[in-house]
């Protein structure tokens, strides 16, 4: 009896490292494969932080070349339509001493120079330069109006072609109002565009391929534990039962796991768990990078919700949709970043989009899509739908004056264009409408709600 319960007592605390100490050959050589598998594991640990940094830096600098051209396109429009001459400087200083988007193509091809990702980013920034170069050409017409003089000396040294020289100022300005506002320029953003979404396209293709590289990498060596178990067990047949237990078994399960692409649950011996461990930490972290790029690349960095990447996404997801269509814009928004400072502006976006975001309901969809605009997707099309938006986004207005009132906070007031985009409708049609109504509420001072169907009948 006592030999017995002995021998289940040894049976018990048998472990690889028992194993190990009887059979050296064997030993030697499962020390040395674990070893290189820890060391792979962790190298592809590293790989997979290496590739998630690159993408978040790579999408960054694309948004900040994409934001770059059109805050580019904003100043040079300020300063023809308006004259505003610090619009004109502030274009002058990022165009030839910040050079954001000259940096963020730089960015992208230490991580990207093998890929077709740089290439379209070198699109994106040839177009941008045409962009510039007719911007350059309209500010120079518009100083003719506004003042020669007073323009910055780069502006000052686009040459005119000999009929616009013989322009009267009036016709200058006219003509240089269409050159930043006419279709022709509208074409160009768009190429800009086109290039900026096919080259976040390449971005997260390309950087998948390579985590996937990884992750096969990975499956290489768990396979290696199987051929390791196989082995152990053709080699000590005095082992057998411990083997089938302590290593067989579980890196079976670790198979089917990895198979099914889940966590595994550690099992076996000591070494086993140890690796299985490893590529659990690998996989938990892969899956919240993923969530984490995912949640970054739809949602706006400043407000939290979501961004104009996503707001296309829902365009084209609900292409087909009857729905009512909401532009907002903060009324004088650069005179608060003038005279609050920078910080308070994105304060002002902050509250703007965190009101919107809890004045409209769950199935309905706010977006930030660019500066101090942004966009709602009202799913009830019908008109006593319409008449509690248009109530909502009053009372909102109300509570922004209140917050005024109340706190060291700017006068804060938005203006609202609304159109009706029927199922028969493109968002781009829907889009122009609202922004009409948008204007027309703005001409009136602001602090209003508008929309198409009311232009119309006016």
């Amino acid at each position: 009896m006592q030999s017995a319960r002995k021998k289940k007592k040894q049976k018990k605390g048998i472990s690889l490292m028992l194993i190990h100490s009887i059979l050296s050959i064997f030993s030697l050589a499962l020390v040395v494969s674990m070893i290189v598998t820890t060391n792979l594991t962790e190298r592809g640990y590293e790989k997979i932080n290496a590739l998630t940094d690159s993408y978040v830096r790579c999408t960054n600098d694309v948004f900040a070349m994409d934001e770059t051209s059109d805050l580019l396109t904003s100043r040079a429009r300020e300063y023809v339509a308006e004259g505003i001459q610090t619009s004109c400087e502030a274009y002058v200083t990022e165009y030839s001493t910040s050079k954001t988007r000259e940096k963020a193509v730089e960015n992208v091809e230490k991580y990207f120079a093998d890929t077709s990702v740089a290439y379209h980013l070198n699109q994106a920034l040839a177009s941008s330069n045409l962009l510039a170069d007719r911007e350059f050409y309209a500010m120079r017409l518009a100083s003719v109006f506004y003042g020669e003089n007073k323009v910055p000396v780069l502006v000052q040294q686009t040459a005119l072609t000999e009929k616009d020289k013989a322009l009267s100022p009036e016709q200058a300005k006219e003509k240089a109002i269409d050159l930043v506002f006419g279709s022709d320029y509208l074409a160009l953003k768009g190429k800009i565009d086109d290039s900026v979404r096919t080259c976040l396209s390449q971005i997260i293709s390309v950087s998948e391929a390579r985590k996937q590289e990884v992750n096969d990498s990975l499956k290489l060596i768990l396979t290696f534990h199987e051929i390791a178990g196989v082995a152990l067990l053709l080699i000590v047949i005095g082992s057998a039962l411990t083997t089938l237990f302590f290593v067989l078994l579980p890196l079976k399960h670790v198979k089917v796991s990895v198979e099914e692409k889940r966590e595994i649950e550690p099992k076996g011996s000591r070494e086993i768990r140890f690796a299985t461990n490893a590529y659990n930490a690998v996989f938990k972290e892969n899956e919240r990078q993923k969530s984490i790029l995912q949640y970054e690349v739809s949602h706006d960095t400043l407000t939290g919700i979501p961004n104009r990447h996503d707001y296309v996404a829902n365009c084209n997801m609900f292409a087909n949709a009857n729905l009512r269509f909401v532009i907002a814009d903060v009324d004088h928004f650069k005179g608060i970043n003038d005279t609050y400072g920078h910080d308070m502006g994105d304060m002002v976006l902050s509250e703007v989009a965190r009101r919107l975001s809890e004045a409209f309901l769950h199935h309905d969809r706010v977006f930030r899509i660019g500066g101090d605009e942004f966009a709602v997707l009202v799913f009830d099309a019908s008109s006593k739908r319409l008449a509690q938006v248009k109530d909502t986004l009053n009372n909102l207005n109300a509570a922004l004056q209140s917050l005024h009132k109340k706190k060291n906070f700017p006068e804060v007031s938005l203006s609202f264009g609304i159109s009706h985009k029927k199922s028969s409708m493109t968002f781009e049609e829907a889009y122009r409408n609202a922004d009409r109504a948008l204007y027309t509420a703005k001409k009136g001072g602001g602090n209003a709600c508008m929309t198409f169907e009311e232009l119309k009948t006016e």
